[in-house]
């Protein structure tokens, strides 16, 4: 196992730097992709999480906007050296910067998140509706071919 960290910037807002450290982490994480070395990469872009407690809008947009654009160079990397790219996250929370009523919303949303397959192999495959985010390691467990251990009570999302 191999850890590699990026340090975020230095400002006293994420809202004065959406991007954060996305487009370096990108700049990091394409060479390891290429390597095909490892069997599986974690990566975590915080912009939408981090930039969302702002409820500064334009801010929220470019980060979105950023991390858009490095997940699409990531999974094309992934693509290319046939890996399966997961999308997902753990909350929400820029989709909801603002209450109805106008005020900013500075909490983690309660809104379901997406969890998106991208393979060049799998394109048959069907999901289940999951358990939420205790689903996703053994989904990434069947993925691998690796047995879940019973300590993981959720299902994985890959239907027989």
């Amino acid at each position: 196992e191999d850890r590699i960290l990026v340090p975020s910037p230095k400002v006293p807002s994420y809202e004065d730097k959406p991007e954060m450290s996305a487009y370096e982490i990108t700049a990091r994480l394409i060479p390891e992709i290429m390597r095909g070395f490892y069997d599986f990469i974690l990566v975590n872009y915080a912009n939408c999480d981090l930039v969302g407690h702002s409820a500064n809008l334009e801010s929220g947009i470019k980060a979105a906007s950023v991390v858009d654009e490095c997940l699409g160079i990531v999974v094309d990397a992934g693509l290319s050296m046939d890996y399966v790219v997961l999308v997902t996250g753990d909350h929400g929370n820029i989709e909801t910067m603002f209450y109805p009523d106008g005020s900013p919303n500075p909490s983690h949303g309660f809104n379901p998140v997406p969890f998106i397959l991208i393979s060049n192999n799998l394109r048959d495959i069907k999901l289940e509706t999951g358990e939420g985010l205790s689903s996703v390691s053994p989904t990434i467990l069947q993925l691998m071919g690796v047995e879940k251990p019973s300590e993981m009570t959720s299902s994985g999302l890959i239907k027989p």
